[in-house]
């Protein structure tokens, strides 16, 4: 009986897979849905342009690394990168990152944490699920 019930335990405790380690965005469903709307397309294609390498430069220069409890990432756009760091914690399926130096924790809502891919959603303060889906994936 102690034999099963360490093993049901050690299930438990590996059942998940350990978000630590260094994440790249690869995707983020908000972009691809501005680059496929209309009034996007009406847009000149110099803008369109525009937009399009603002987002890649964001995709690119997104990274998230979780060491411990501590949490170092990219807020990149616009052509610029910032470094950021902070703590983080996993309650459930939710992702809370308390940045340095900022009152307001994001909260993300974890739909599945992988070895390899990470997919997540931003959660609102009142509390409403975005739409749009993050991917990011591991790095090696």
């Amino acid at each position: 009986m102690k034999i099963f019930f360490l093993l049901i335990l050690l299930n438990l405790f590996y059942a998940e897979d350990s978000i630590q380690g260094k994440w790249k965005l690869q995707s983020y469903e908000a972009f691809l849905n501005i680059l496929k709307s209309e009034s996007f397309q009406l847009e000149s294609q110099a803008r369109q342009d525009e937009v399009s390498k603002d987002f890649q430069f964001a995709i690119d220069n997104t990274y998230y690394e979780f060491k411990d409890d501590s949490v170092y990432f990219t807020d990149a756009g616009a052509g610029i990168v910032k470094e950021k760091r902070g703590r983080w914690l996993i309650n459930n399926d939710t992702l809370t990152i308390l940045e340095a130096g900022k009152v307001k924790a994001n909260k993300f809502l974890i739909e599945k944490l992988g070895s390899k891919k990470l997919r997540m959603r931003l959660l609102f303060q009142e509390g409403f699920v975005s739409k749009s889906e993050l991917v990011f994936v591991k790095m090696e």
